[in-house]
């Protein structure tokens, strides 16, 4: 059973009440936590059932591994060197290289790091049942060697590899062994290691450095390991969903959630209405968020070296140089990363993500909708500034052809077209490409403001009439009832009808017929009905052809004919 005061013992150990024993190298200057701050922490623990614990390299620094970002103490505090980008290692084979051989040495040292109190505290908790699962952000493995079981590795796990050809993965220790063997004379040794295990060595070691390659299908290796620039795998992300979803609280340790794949876990909770509780004070102290503002030399997709990217032209994202994302992770810019672009020259603006950071220096690349909408040519500078939006709740669009209305489904086109993009500008023009065909759409209306960001939301959309959409015309009609005869839409009468049949001569011939034999219809007097005053909306009324029944009743007689009385024009006689 979990009592207070174990409860208190273990929140003691979180917010490093006890210190251990040994030289902590990488842990920041910060004050001792204060008795109100282990109140709050364990009455947050004791009243809840299903905690979700999320941490990041803060909990580590302890443990001899450097965070990022902590003053004086942190990566980015000690050296210039900067996480390797998922695309450079891709198209780089020196990248490689370079990566494996300082990776090579700090690997023993790496490795070797054992968990400390935290690791061991959370790992209690779960045994009290108080953790539905462990959201961590590093790659060092501290929490699997802390026995805790539950453990949901967000960016991957730096003691696996794997081949991006064929997908064989297999443990770190045995790649180890392979790069020994294929470098024998590699005899360095590792000072400070990093949060990803590199370490600093002597150029001219990195040259002749040998990288196997999959012994399966000649594949790239790769630590499985989210780096820079890549995404995190989409069921990893859909598990981590699950887990917020089931529990009842948020508990962050050690991370500043700055970086997007964390700070989304957090905007899950706050939708779902979650407690949430983040203690990261004690390991870093929180940078004051700098804006990015920096001028480049914009060029369309189309001019971006290598295979044609189709992915960039139907979006709203940008390609940017590497000095960009180096200068972003000091800048500690909010995320996502999202962007006004300007053009001085016109006072044009819109707005805009990012989607690689491939680029040459001093360059960016623009999908030509973009450049359009900026009236820029190419080699034209643009002004670039980090900036943060509030998330979309409505837009209204406004198709420029009325092509746009043969598509059954409009959409759902729109939102799988809108997919590429970050964000959307009012009275921007944007293109959507459906079944080899592009269709433009200006941005009439966003809410809540004239820029909004469409990452994961929920928003409505409506669509205005197409600029050149015109009414189909339809027949005239009659202006009014005065050319309505309404005498040929009388019912036939019923009874005599007077001056009804035909002529005979008293010779006894036979008529003369006309050339036009067909009778005359005889039009009968309109006789208009008289409206239902009484009548109630909703109500139907049957009539029948019954009469009512009265008492006294009328009798009218029947016709017969010669049956007057005769009259005579001569006076009669008295005799």
């Amino acid at each position: 059973m979990l009592t207070k005061s174990k409860l208190h013992i273990l929140t003691c150990f979180i917010l490093r009440k006890q210190y251990s024993a040994h030289v902590l190298a990488y842990v920041p200057k910060h004050d001792p936590a204060v008795d109100t701050d282990i109140v709050k922490l364990t009455n947050f623990i004791d009243k809840y059932k299903n905690i979700l614990i999320l941490t990041g390299a803060g909990v580590s620094t302890e443990s001899g591994i450097p965070d990022y970002r902590s003053e004086g103490v942190g990566l980015y505090a000690r050296t210039k060197h900067k996480p390797i980008n998922y695309q450079t290692y891709l198209k780089s084979p020196f990248a490689r290289q370079r990566y494996w051989a300082r990776n090579f040495i700090g690997w023993p040292k790496f490795s070797s790091c054992l968990p400390n109190d935290i690791h061991f505290a959370i790992q209690e908790l779960e045994e009290y049942q108080k953790v539905s699962a462990v959201v961590t952000q590093n790659v060092d493995n501290l929490h699997f060697k802390a026995k805790s079981r539950n453990v949901i590795e967000l960016h991957g796990s730096a003691h696996r590899i794997t081949c991006l050809g064929c997908k064989n993965t297999f443990s770190r220790y045995i790649f180890q062994e392979m790069l020994a063997k294929l470098n024998p004379n590699m005899t360095e040794t590792a000072t400070m290691v990093r949060p990803d295990g590199d370490v600093e060595i002597a150029e001219d070691k990195i040259d002749s450095f040998r990288v196997p390659q999959c012994s399966k299908c000649g594949g790239i290796y790769k630590p499985d390991v989210v780096f820079f620039g890549d995404n995190v795998p989409i069921d990893r992300v859909n598990l981590v969903k699950d887990r917020v979803r089931e529990s009842d609280a948020l508990l962050v340790l050690g991370s500043t959630v700055t970086v997007f794949s964390s700070y989304r876990i957090v905007l899950q909770a706050k939708e779902l209405n979650l407690p949430i509780a983040i203690f990261a004070g004690f390991n870093m102290f929180p940078d004051i968020p700098r804006p990015f503002n920096t001028q480049f030399r914009c060029f369309s997709v189309s001019m971006l070296p290598g295979n044609e990217r189709q992915d960039v032209e139907r979006g709203g994202k940008i390609i940017m140089p590497p000095s960009a994302l180096e200068q972003l992770t000091r800048l500690n810019i909010n995320y996502p990363m999202l962007f006004k672009l300007s053009n001085s020259k016109t006072s044009r603006i819109t707005h805009c993500g990012v989607l690689e950071f491939v680029a040459d220096e001093g360059r960016v690349y623009l999908p030509h909708w973009m450049m359009h909408n900026l009236l820029l040519e190419e080699g034209d500078i643009v002004q670039i500034e980090s900036i943060s939006l509030p998330v979309a709740t409505f837009s209204r669009f406004q198709p420029q052809s009325a092509d746009f209305l043969d598509i059954s489904n409009p959409k759902a086109v729109l939102e799988n077209g809108l997919r590429n993009f970050a964000c959307l500008t009012t009275e921007d023009m944007i293109a959507i490409k459906y079944n080899q065909k592009i269709y433009e759409l200006r941005v009439l209306e966003t809410k809540p403001g004239n820029a909004v960001s469409i990452i994961e939301c929920d928003m409505n959309v409506e669509f205005a009439a197409p600029l050149d959409y015109k009414e189909p015309e339809r027949p005239k009609q009659s202006d009014g009832e005065m050319n309505v005869d309404y005498t040929n839409i009388m019912p036939e009468p019923v009874g005599f009808v007077a001056f009804r049949g035909e002529g005979k001569r008293l010779d006894g011939k036979r008529r003369k017929e006309p050339a036009n034999s067909d009778p005359t219809p005889v039009k009968h007097a309109y006789i208009r009905g008289i409206p239902d005053y009484d009548y109630e909306i909703g109500i139907l009324k049957f009539l029948r052809n019954s009469k009512p029944k009265n008492e006294v009743t009328d009798t009218l007689e029947e016709f017969k004919a010669f049956s007057g009385i005769a009259h005579t024009l001569q006076k009669k006689t008295n005799n």
